[in-house]
C-alpha cells in the first residue's frame, strides 16, 4: 500500500550478502522496472534502505526507499523456520563425548529464533536465540535447568546452520564440554 492509498504489487527478487542488498523490480502495478543498488539490510533483518534506479514509462528515474521484506505472507521470508534435525557432536576425550540429536520445531520471527524437541539422550530442550547479518545465536535450556549456548553461522542458501557451543558449568548438571553442531531443514 502506498502512502497516498494506492494498493502497489511487483516482483521483487533480492541478492542479500551480509547486509548488502541488490536486487530487481519487474512486472509492477505501474512505475516501471527497477534495479535496487546500494541496498542496505538493517540488524532486525527485514529492513531494507536504498537506492531505485527505476525505467518509468515518463523516463528514467530515481529514488530512495525504506521496505520491509515480506515473503509467502511471513514477515522476513526465512528459510530457517519449520522442523530441523540438529547434531552435536562432543569430540573423543571429552566428558560425555559423542553424537546427540534433536527434532526442533524452529520458529524465525524478524531475526528471533524459538524452538522446543527432545534429544536423542531424552533430555527435553527450549531454545530461544537471534540471526542478524547471517550470525546466530542459540541458547538451550532444558526442563532440568541444563543450559548450552549455540554460536555459528547461516549456509546453505539460508537453509543451514553450522557453528561451535559450549555447556554452562554453572547450571544444574552442568560440564564444560565444548561440541561442533549442524542444523538442517527436515
Amino acid at each position: 500500500m502506498l502512502l497516498d492509498g494506492r494498493r502497489f504489487t511487483a516482483e521483487v527478487a533480492l541478492e542479500i550478502q551480509g547486509n548488502r542488498v541488490t536486487g530487481r523490480r519487474r512486472r509492477a502495478t505501474f512505475g516501471g522496472n527497477c534495479d535496487l543498488v546500494n541496498g542496505t539490510l538493517a540488524r532486525d533483518g527485514v529492513t531494507v534502505t536504498g537506492v531505485w534506479n527505476c525505467n518509468h514509462p515518463e523516463g528514467r528515474r530515481q529514488g530512495c526507499f525504506v521496505a520491509r521484506i515480506v515473503c509467502d505472507g511471513q514477515r522476513g521470508g526465512s528459510k530457517l523456520s519449520g522442523k530441523c534435525r540438529l547434531v552435536q557432536v562432543l569430540t573423543p576425550g571429552q566428558r560425555y563425548a559423542g553424537t546427540f540429536t534433536i527434532v526442533i520445531n524452529l520458529t524465525e520471527q524478524n531475526g528471533n529464533l524459538t524452538g522446543a524437541g527432545t534429544w536423542s539422550n531424552g533430555a527435553r530442550s527450549n531454545f530461544i536465540g537471534t540471526v542478524r547479518n547471517g550470525e546466530v545465536i542459540l541458547n538451550r535450556v532444558d526442563s532440568g535447568g541444563f543450559r548450552g549456548s549455540f554460536r555459528g553461522r547461516v549456509t546453505g542458501n539460508g537453509t543451514r546452520l553450522e557453528g561451535t557451543g559450549s555447556n554452562d558449568p554453572s547450571s544444574p548438571g552442568g560440564n564444560t564440554a565444548a561440541y561442533t553442531w549442524t542444523a538442517s531443514r527436515l
